[in-house]
């Protein structure tokens, strides 16, 4: 009996076991928006919407006849949100921290 390895973004066939397509692209929308304090504070926030899409196809093998094939494709939505801190201590040197929240997609 043989089984094909999973691993993420990636399949591994074994020996007499075709398998093709693990795909996971996605589209990600984050629009945003930024307030300065003063002259040396900003803050922002953003919203993002993601999809993700699967596609993937397998030769299922037979014990008797042709073999045949299995294909699946599915989206899946996911939602967001960020908050970010500008500071600018001198006019040559500026940082930031951005704080993301997680995303099950």
């Amino acid at each position: 009996m043989r089984f094909p390895i999973l691993a993420p973004g990636l399949i591994t066939a074994t020996a007499g076991w075709a398998a093709t397509g693990w795909k996971k692209p996605f589209s990600t929308i984050a629009p945003s928006l930024a307030y300065r304090i003063n002259n040396w504070l900003s803050v922002g926030a953003l919203f993002n919407i993601t999809t993700a899409y699967f596609n993937t196809q397998s030769a299922v093998k037979n014990l008797v006849g042709p073999d045949g094939q299995i294909s699946y494709k599915d989206t899946a939505p996911g939602i967001g949100a960020g908050l970010g801190v500008l500071i600018e201590p001198t006019e040559n040197m500026r940082f930031g921290l951005t704080y993301l929240t997680h995303r099950s997609v």
